[in-house]
């Protein structure tokens, strides 16, 4: 059988007056995130981290490596069939929490704990 290609990824903002456009989601309704808002949500993403469950997942495809947060992207399969993008990362590396990961790793170019704050604000 033969395999097609994925479809192109979406066209970029469109330049404007010579310097970037912003682009915000649309969940954000057209506004910035605030640092305030965006260190919020660390904090409550933080807070509430429960232990891995892999009894509640019967299958896993690698999509990526994450070389630099020394983990990587798997499409994992529910029990009940829903599919996930899981960017999985080791505890040694994002350790407990934001406060402990910016002590550990001042200078790191990767933030996860950034990444996952604000992939929670967008999907609240």
């Amino acid at each position: 059988s033969r395999s097609t290609a994925p479809p192109p990824p979406p066209p970029k903002p469109p330049m404007a007056g010579g310097g970037a456009k912003i682009w915000f989601p649309e969940s954000t309704n057209g506004q910035a995130v605030s640092k305030e808002v965006l260190l919020e949500s660390i904090e409550n993403v933080a807070s509430g981290v429960e232990p891995w469950s892999p009894e509640e997942y019967v299958g896993q495809t690698l999509l990526q490596e994450a070389v630099r947060n020394h983990g990587r992207v798997d499409l994992m399969t529910k029990k009940n069939g829903e599919k996930l993008a899981v960017k999985r990362m080791p505890t040694r590396w994002v350790r407990e929490g934001p406060t402990e990961f910016n002590e550990q790793y001042p200078t790191a170019s990767e933030r996860p704990w950034v990444d996952i704050g604000l992939v929670r604000y967008l999907n609240s």
